[in-house]
């Protein structure tokens, strides 16, 4: 054998395994994508969430001598229970934690809680003489359950791109609960706690669903603006109404905590936050429609593809901004209520901060909204659209 013949030999050997490689990742793809395969993982996945969480919230668990919560010295110890028999303003409960699980106690009860015999409770310690005393209904079974439910339906509905929002989801969670919180707690700036936040879920969420690429990058950059100017309106506002943030019992009890935390600060770290939540939605959409329209019709440029983007849009905020009005409504109905009954002048019930507060967050964000489509419309026609060949 010549020498001149091995390099044609080693470079037909790689060929082959080349195509082999190439095999491989082919059959790799068509597994991945038999749907019926992925509805078997995406039931099974589920079944094992239910299982893993009805094991770890149940009440009904094997006997163990720890508390489901321990107090400091500023709250009581808090024991799982169910309801065994009620009388009058006491009922009677076998405990599932603590050193007397599987024993039955006597608890103080409120009749207006409307319990039966089985429902599962929450007992705690009075600090007054230790005794216990009736909590509250245990839910996080339920909750859990829900849960549950709504990762199945994503998965079921959005495959591949269910996934990817409750990625999303999962993220902009994490970083409200060990970031932004963290950081209201620690004392450090509100307004700019919730800045930071809002930054990091518009980065998660947008890579998440959309990876690295230029329609990302035209989605961040929309989010950006819009959201500078509603942080700069709202804080404007905020402070020329006069808004302290003290608007409920929640407010109250955070500024008898801890004066550190800024209560109007709260009420503009939240606008950022609600503003964020529906952003993102009308920005990818709208650079999705401006790159399905020139898909559709290589000819649209300029003018024309932003007026039919642009119309897209507006359909989408004439509906949007009414269901903002309605989420905020339904939130504070019981307060409004409550309000309207201690008082009989419509004009003194609109001036009240509570009212006003569930304005001006109204107001902020829908101008946020509204300014997103021209803004992201016109962003995605400068970067996103294609010139004719």
């Amino acid at each position: 054998m010549s020498i001149k013949t091995r390099p044609v030999r080693a470079r037909g050997r790689m060929r082959v395994m080349k195509r082999q490689l190439t095999g491989i990742r082919s059959r790799l793809r068509a597994l991945i994508a038999n749907k019926r395969l992925l509805e078997l993982v995406v039931a099974a996945t589920v079944l094992v969430l239910v299982g893993l969480a009805t094991s770890l919230v149940t009440p009904y668990s094997p006997p163990t001598d720890t508390y489901f919560y321990d107090g400091d010295s500023q709250s009581s110890t808090t024991y799982r229970a169910t309801v065994e028999s009620i009388q009058q303003d006491t009922l009677r409960a076998t405990l599932h934690d603590g050193p007397l699980n599987g024993g039955v106690v006597t608890a103080a009860y409120d009749a207006r809680s409307e319990l039966s015999p089985g429902d599962s409770i929450l007992l705690g310690t009075s600090s007054i003489d230790g005794s216990l005393l009736y909590l509250d209904r245990y839910r996080i079974p339920g909750l859990v359950v829900l849960a549950v439910l709504f990762i199945f339906v994503v998965l079921l509905v959005g495959r591949r791109k269910g996934m990817r929002s409750l990625a999303s989801l999962f993220g902009s969670v994490l970083v409200v609960t060990f970031i932004l919180i963290p950081l209201v707690l620690s004392g450090f700036d509100v307004f700019w706690a919730s800045t930071i936040s809002a930054a990091l879920i518009a980065l998660l969420t947008v890579f998440v669903s959309q990876g690295i690429n230029r329609r990302a990058g035209v989605i961040l950059l929309s989010i950006a603006i819009v959201l500078s100017f509603v942080a700069l309106f709202a804080a404007l506002v905020v402070g020329a109404l006069g808004l302290t943030g003290r608007v409920d019992e929640a407010s109250y009890f955070i500024d008898a905590l801890n004066t550190n935390i800024s209560l109007s600060g709260l009420v503009t770290g939240g606008i950022l936050i609600a503003t964020l939540g529906a952003l993102d939605d009308i920005v990818m959409t709208q650079a999705a429609t401006v790159e399905e329209l020139q898909r559709a019709d290589r000819s649209l440029q300029g003018v024309e593809l932003y007026r039919r983007a642009f119309r897209v849009g507006t359909e989408h905020i004439a509906s949007l901004v009414n269901t903002l009005a309605l989420v905020y409504v339904g939130a504070a109905l019981p307060t409004i209520v409550i309000l309207a009954m201690g008082t009989t002048d419509t004009f003194t019930l609109l001036n009240s901060e509570f009212i006003a507060t569930e304005i001006v967050r109204t107001i902020a964000v829908s101008i946020g909204l509204v300014l997103a489509v021209p803004l992201s419309t016109a962003l995605a026609v400068r970067f996103l659209g294609k010139k004719p060949r």
